[in-house]
């Protein structure tokens, strides 16, 4: 989850149940993946209160009260796309991006202290690795909030086998560019075994775009409905439910040679 800097979307406004659900038949094979593409914030991290609200705290000072659930919606977007969403036509560019600068530097000194890390997510992450699987991030937040997270979950970058953050980009979810970035680290063309997991229904739309798998995630408090509407055939209660749902390798064979596991759809927790 993330709504920070200023960054160009391709779907300003969009309704976040916007999207029909795909068929059970889409469901990956997870016994054949290659890859699988993190969101973060929301993901792998419980961000999601503190950004709404330090985002509400920050439009209150320009005389803006909305409640944390009214800025839910629109967790997901880029800062600029979420103020187009909330605020009158009359507020000025120049305004929201002092809005959009304020909420960042606030976010890194007030509230990513705050932060935790999701249960197990340094001991998934590495199981996933154990299992032949190439891992990566894509996040719209920048490397000086990233760098923090990754201290939080206890897992060094070198553990990802690519990481596109917010930095590498100037568009955001569910513009599929990130995930494009990460997809040309990993080496890898987009493709139905590689998962792109992530806790809003933005995530899921960027995935559909990019010709990747959308999981969902419920950790970011987005409705099952909501992130299946968006495109996702696989929910989960979390990151970790999902790495689970992985077969290990057996002994001396890679995780592609092993026996497929199909998940039913909708329907994970």
């Amino acid at each position: 989850m993330a709504i920070t800097k200023k960054r160009k979307t391709g779907s300003r406004k969009r309704s976040v149940v916007a999207a029909a659900p795909k068929t059970a038949s889409a469901s990956p094979e997870l016994g054949r993946l290659q890859a699988v593409i993190f969101d973060v914030e929301g993901t792998l991290v419980d961000s999601m209160f503190p950004t709404l609200l330090c985002w509400q705290e920050i439009l209150r000072d320009y005389a803006f009260d909305f409640s944390t659930a009214e800025l839910h919606r629109f967790s997901g977007l880029g800062g600029d796309d979420m103020l187009s969403c909330l605020l009158p036509t009359g507020v000025s560019p120049t305004i929201r991006r002092e809005m959009i600068s304020r909420h960042d530097d606030r976010y890194k000194t007030k509230y990513l202290p705050t932060v935790t890390p999701l249960p197990g997510t340094a001991a998934m992450l590495e199981g996933l690795k154990a299992a032949d699987l190439q891992i990566a991030l894509a996040t719209t937040c920048d490397r000086e909030t990233l760098d923090p997270y990754l201290t939080l979950m206890g897992c060094p970058a070198s553990l990802f086998d690519a990481i596109a953050s917010g930095d590498d980009a100037d568009r955001t979810k569910p513009d599929p560019q990130l995930l494009n970035i990460a997809l040309r680290r990993l080496s890898l063309r987009a493709s139905p075994r590689i998962l792109g997991v992530g806790d809003t229904p933005y995530d899921a739309e960027a995935a559909v775009s990019c010709g990747i798998t959308p999981v969902g995630v419920l950790t970011g408090y987005f409705s099952r409905p909501d992130l299946v509407a968006a495109g996702c055939d696989t929910v989960c209660k979390d990151a970790v439910s999902l790495a689970l749902m992985i077969p290990a390798p057996a002994s001396g064979k890679a995780a592609s040679d092993q026996q497929p596991a199909q998940p039913s759809a909708h329907s994970h927790s």
